[in-house]
């Protein structure tokens, strides 16, 4: 794993996999431990939660029954400052209620937020599904552009051909007209053999009529003399049309022996599909591969499951953070039932003191306002009825309000079990869905056995009908074995002849075309040198990425680049694909079209148009004749966004492919290096570092890394602090790095060299790298304050704190 991996996953380090900073099994066991704990804790809570419920529901029962005998007890002149009373504690409850509502506002806006953020995880799961679907058809969409253009370049290379051929017709124009002769008689001659089957057929009803008309007329014989004379003359007739089938019989053969050919051409066919086949078992093949990919993905997802893990941890810490306030809150309502029970007892004394006073004042008054009290207290009454069962209401419904919420946090958690659950689902569906493409692969092996073993049936059915009709043929030949010799010699003869002149035709034809193939590829290396000499003579600001090809038609290529200041990106796009229409191979249009894709993927934000220009980078990669510094550049740009993208496997095959075309580039072999411990191919990374350091001895990033390899990996910090000390100290571009530095002082640490170790943590503070000496964290946020020391007046928390 490279210091650029440890960038991306240090802040979210997980087990597995071997890490610099890796936790150890005790770790786990105690993090699961707490796990066990924490759901414990739930439970218990959950059961707290209940029982306030339970006791908030007593306490509103006793309130009620306390109204009701307070309202026994008091007499007339009481209710009025009861009401009043009344109304003050309404106020406070209010008050209370009002509080109680923004606390559970709190906790919904709260939960509201986790709904959100796992809303937000599962579009992202459904996006990721969407983008592999996406990516899918991309490949096949590729493949079958790939194909079209196949069959385009074909089609004009068949067109150059049809040009040559017509040069070559025109010259032997004779021969072809000759053929054309030869062709219109065989075509006359099929259908004179159309009409001849369709008389042979008439000829043998007649045959079978004269036969029986013979019978009939030996019967006859003596009494129609007559008859007789006139049947001799029909069977003249008779023996001459049997000549003339005779003859049709002969044609017959030849075309039989057509048929024969024809048999042969099926066989030929035959062969072309089992070449057919032999290709479809390479696709199968690379099938398997792309498979091999669709593996590495489901690692990658696998490492997104865990991150979602993470953050589910992340909620049952908030939750646990929200009962710690919940538990703070029943301390605090406990104080304010405390603080209640005092204000009654009070008021009681109050109550009995105005008690003594109402019974003397009541002795007055008494008798001069007894009718108007009375009325006065039905209307009260009344109201005060009302007024309570609204309050009624309105608490039972606070009641509800409360078990819903309650509700809706079980049920959350609930819900998170499930998508926990559903998480391992997806696992065992991914397991179930390997096990299945085995069994495709299994079932599909066994087809191509059946396919072949019915194709071998087939055959020998083929060969027994081939068989019986060759014996009826020889049957039918027999009869007339002389003649069909002689015709079988005539036709040998004239095919031979036609042959010789068919292959005179033909090796003319191919040696025209050898002449013209030559004579173009002249003409091409004359044009080349021509440009070549010309671009070396010219003083071009961008020779070195332009190919010959390129340099013919560098003002286009020029336009449109100097566009890119002036139009838009979307119509320097069309330009650069105008110009690919008419030159497809050109290195230059088609790395423009790619940066031009890349920047609208970034001002956009979309990842489709960021794989189109990721594609675009591949195909200046796989074009002939791109020059070296076009072609390390389209590589370099075309590794970053595959990292950049997730796509570290496909990073690690570009730096390879570079390093393969250019293998003493030590740049690129660093590159590549880097590409595999992004990769996490330890072993591959070690070794292409050891070969840059037998290429260069000095190289400091090659050391720096086989040292950190070495030290984490090996975890053998003597044998690395050499290379990670002389590759610190060239101060190479790459090696003033934290990481590099951290582990450089840890190596010192471990071999218990502690003052050297120190120097380089000084260093790598001097140089930026660390806060200080002893603050050596990587990764830092800019608005908390960071100090090595703080005093209690610096934390904010002097009143909490004891200094001693």
């Amino acid at each position: 794993m490279s210091p650029e991996q440890q960038k991306q996953n240090e802040k979210g380090s997980r087990g597995g996999g071997k890490e610099a900073f890796g936790e150890n099994e005790k770790e786990l066991e105690l993090e699961k431990k707490k796990k066990d704990e924490e759901k414990k804790k739930h439970v218990e809570e959950k059961k707290r939660i209940e029982e306030l419920n339970r006791k908030l529901e007593a306490d509103r029962k006793k309130k009620e029954e306390e109204s009701k005998r307070k309202e026994q007890e008091k007499k007339k002149q009481e209710e009025e400052k009861k009401r009043k009373e009344e109304l003050r504690k309404q106020e406070e409850e209010k008050k209370k209620h009002a509080a109680e509502k923004k606390r559970i506002e709190e906790l919904n806006r709260k939960l509201e937020a986790d709904r959100k953020r796992e809303e937000e995880e599962k579009r992202q799961q459904q996006a990721e599904k969407k983008r592999k679907e996406e990516e899918q058809k991309k490949e096949e969409e590729k493949k079958r552009k790939e194909e079209l253009r196949k069959q385009e370049e074909e089609k004009k290379k068949h067109a150059a051909e049809k040009k040559r051929i017509e040069e070559l017709n025109r010259k032997l124009e004779a021969d072809r007209k000759r053929e054309e002769e030869t062709k219109k008689k065989q075509d006359e001659e099929k259908k004179k053999h159309e009409k001849e089957k369709k008389r042979i057929e008439e000829l043998n009803r007649k045959l079978e009529a004269d036969r029986k008309r013979e019978e009939e007329e030996k019967r006859q014989q003596e009494a129609e003399k007559k008859r007789k004379e006139e049947e001799q003359k029909k069977e003249e007739e008779r023996k001459r049309k049997q000549d003339e089938e005779k003859k049709r019989i002969e044609e017959l053969n030849r075309k039989l022996e057509a048929d024969r050919k024809r048999e042969e051409e099926e066989k030929r066919q035959q062969e072309a599909e089992k070449k057919r086949k032999e290709e479809e078992q390479k696709n199968e093949e690379e099938r398997k591969r792309k498979q091999d990919e669709e593996k590495k993905k489901h690692e990658i997802e696998k490492k997104r499951i865990e991150e979602l893990n993470r953050k589910l941890e992340a909620d049952r810490k908030r939750e646990e953070e929200e009962k710690r306030q919940q538990e703070e809150e029943k301390k605090r309502k406990e104080e304010e039932q405390k603080n209640e029970e005092e204000r009654k007892r009070k008021q009681d004394e109050e109550k009995k003191k105005h008690k003594e006073e109402k019974k003397r004042i009541e002795e007055l008054n008494r008798k001069l306002e007894a009718d108007r009290k009375r009325e006065e207290e039905k209307i009260k009454q009344e109201e005060q009825k009302r007024k309570q069962e609204e309050e009624q209401k309105r608490k039972e419904e606070e009641r509800k309000k409360k078990e819903d919420e309650i509700r809706k946090q079980e049920e959350d958690k609930i819900r998170k079990e499930q998508e926990k659950k559903r998480l391992e689902e997806e696992k065992r569906k991914n397991e179930e869905e390997r096990k299945r493409k085995e069994e495709e692969k299994r079932r599909m092996e066994e087809e191509k056995r059946r396919l072949e073993d019915e194709k071998n049936k087939k055959e020998e059915a083929n060969k027994k009908k081939l068989e019986e009709e060759r014996e009826r043929i020889e049957e039918e030949k027999r009869k007339q074995v002389e003649e069909r010799k002689r015709k079988n010699e005539d036709e040998k003869r004239m095919k031979e002849e036609e042959n010789k002149s068919k292959e005179l035709l033909r090796m003319k034809e191919q040696e025209n075309e050898r002449i013209n193939q030559e004579v173009q590829k002249q003409q091409q290396k004359e044009e080349e040198k021509k440009l070549q000499k010309e671009k070396e003579n010219t003083s071009y600001e961008f020779n070195s990425l332009s190919n010959p090809a390129d340099f013919a038609i560098r003002n286009l290529l020029d336009n449109a680049e100097n566009s890119l200041y002036i139009l838009s990106d979307e119509e320097v796009l069309k330009m650069c694909e105008e110009i690919l229409k008419t030159y497809p191979k050109s290195p230059r249009a088609n790395y423009l079209k790619a940066d031009i894709l890349i920047k609208m993927a970034e001002e956009k934000q979309s990842n489709s148009i960021l794989e189109q220009g990721i594609a675009q980078y591949q195909k200046v990669l796989d074009l002939p004749d791109v020059p070296y510094a076009l072609l390390v550049d389209a590589g370099t740009k075309l590794a970053e966004k595959q990292i950049f993208r997730g796509w570290n496997g496909k990073a690690t095959k570009t730096w390879r492919f570079l390093s393969d075309k250019y293998p003493n580039d030590v740049k690129l072999k660093n590159k590549l290096g880097v590409g595999y411990l992004m990769a996490n191919q330890n072993e591959e990374a070690r070794k292409t570092f050891e070969k840059v350091l037998e290429m260069d001895h000095g190289d400091g990033l090659a050391k720096v890394h086989l040292g950190f390899i070495i030290k984490t990996i090996d975890n053998d910090p003597e044998k690395a602090l050499p290379f990670l000390i002389e590759g610190v100290a060239s101060e190479a571009e790459g090696t003033k790095d934290g990481r590099f530095y951290f582990h450089l002082g840890d190596a010192f640490q471990r071999l218990n060299l502690l003052k050297e170790a120190y120097k380089v943590y000084k260093a790598g503070a001097e140089n930026g790298l660390f806060l200080s000496s002893i603050q050596r964290s990587l990764y830092n946020v800019n608005t908390l304050t960071g100090r090595p020391w703080w005093t209690a007046e610096e934390t904010g928390y002097t009143e909490d704190l004891k200094v001693q």
